[in-house]
């Protein structure tokens, strides 16, 4: 089971990443994913999309996930290692395999959010 703050730090990598979303500025990328790459290529619904972060400084996160503060529970701090025979892992190792694996159909990343969202 995948932890409930790793699943929140990914949902929102993803919601930054804009997951397919344009760039204002195509040729000069000042918001990378890492040192080394400023976006990556994966596959969703069988089509290959490119993940890249908002190239926008002053962009602010708006909605649910903007707030500071939400009640606990069930919005508790969780620990960052769910249990010992849970390999934990953090975003440049989703990217790495979001852009390896799943690419290349040797793994599948679940989207376990529920419908509501």
């Amino acid at each position: 089971m995948i932890s409930r703050l790793f699943f929140y730090r990914l949902l929102l990598v993803l919601a930054v990443a804009g997951l397919g979303a344009s760039s204002a500025c195509a040729d000069e990328k000042k918001v990378q994913l890492d040192a080394r790459r400023d976006a990556i290529e994966t596959v969703h619904n069988g089509q290959v999309i490119e993940v890249r972060r908002i190239q926008d400084v002053n962009h602010v996160i708006t909605g649910f996930f903007a707030r500071t503060s939400h009640p606990c529970p069930p919005h508790c701090i969780e620990p960052i290692q769910i249990d010992p025979r849970v390999k934990t892992v953090g975003e440049r190792e989703v990217f790495d395999f979001m852009s390896n694996e799943v690419i290349n159909g040797a793994g599948v990343l679940i989207d376990a959010r529920l419908p509501s969202w």
